[in-house]
């Protein structure tokens, strides 16, 4: 355990004196790819946002047909049956409504 505190140790001199001898560059250098692993982060975590939010609204659609007076609902509801999109179909009269 010691050995590996005492590399630890002197891996963290090492870089903090390489930063020193190195100057501005060095920290330019670290400072762009730490700006850039933030910015792809933050563009990975919305898109992923983005994605889940979308799917959610898909799986939520909701249509409302209305029909006009004297159309024959009979012929209608097995058209609308036959199409695979249509998940569910709930009739509300004008009574009910």
């Amino acid at each position: 355990m010691l050995q590996l505190l005492t590399k630890i140790d002197y891996l963290w001199r090492e870089t903090l004196l390489g930063i020193q001898r190195g100057g501005t560059m060095n920290w330019a250098a670290v400072s762009t790819v730490t700006v850039l692993l933030f910015l792809f982060g933050l563009s990975l975590q919305i898109s992923w946002q983005l994605e889940g939010m979308l799917s959610q609204l898909g799986n939520r659609l909701q249509v409302s047909v209305y029909l006009e007076p004297g159309a024959q609902l009979e012929m209608v509801m097995p058209a609308v049956k036959k199409l695979p999109q249509v998940s569910e179909i709930k009739t509300i009269s004008k009574q009910e409504a």
